[in-house]
């Protein structure tokens, strides 16, 4: 069987992924905290107890290869959540969520793959969400591993991202926070064209939060 008969598309999206896209694809490569004024000293990281994620300046990216050469890039452009700080401990409770259906490619029929339910299936799991408790403060400042649940698809796994060391004094507020690391798709129950499509996913992180808030 060739690659392309391998990645002829199949289902609910055979009308969107013809077998010349895929072609076009491999040959292009287009392929809750005390919000109160605390006791102790403030934190140098983060000011409010509740820091909401700012949309408008947030974003996430993720990439996958096709057929082993060529490395096909997507972004969420919805990406929202908030960061609780633990001001005792000095840790953080992060809980980031990105909209599955404002995925977007450069080429839209690849978008359109990645929505189906062969992918990330947008339309039933409309979320992908991180979730990281007791994280400290100065990991937003030195960088280091990050770990925490991803639910993806409605499977919840653990992930290790790894935070770039910090760019500025208050990261989140004066510079973003980024992160990356990697997931195996099949543990998140993508299984579909496992010939052609990398099992890995580099995931991507750009956030950053506004300069106060009140708890919701």
């Amino acid at each position: 069987m060739s690659i392309i008969a391998a990645f002829a598309p199949r289902g609910a999206v055979a009308s969107v992924l013809s077998a010349a896209v895929f072609a076009t694809l491999l040959a292009s490569g287009t392929v809750a905290a005390d919000v109160t004024t605390p006791a102790y000293p403030e934190s140098t990281v983060l000011d409010p107890a509740w820091q909401k994620v700012d949309t408008a300046n947030s974003s996430a990216g993720f990439v996958v290869r096709v057929a082993w050469v060529r490395s096909l890039p997507g972004r969420f452009d919805h990406v929202e959540g908030v960061i609780v700080r633990q001001p005792k401990k000095r840790t953080l409770n992060v809980d980031v969520r990105l909209a599955a259906q404002s995925l977007s490619m450069p080429n839209p029929e690849h978008a359109a793959w990645a929505q189906s339910e062969e992918f990330f299936d947008g339309l039933r799991n409309p979320w992908i969400r991180f979730n990281a408790e007791d994280v400290p403060e100065a990991l937003l400042i030195d960088g280091g591993a990050l770990t925490g649940d991803l639910t993806l698809r409605g499977i919840t796994r653990q992930v290790t991202l790894n935070v770039t060391p910090a760019g500025c004094a208050k990261p989140g507020i004066d510079c973003p926070v980024l992160a990356e690391g990697e997931l195996q798709r099949s543990e998140f129950g993508m299984q579909a064209r496992r010939f052609v499509v990398a099992d890995k996913v580099r995931l991507s992180l750009s956030i950053r939060v506004h300069g106060a808030l009140s708890p919701p």
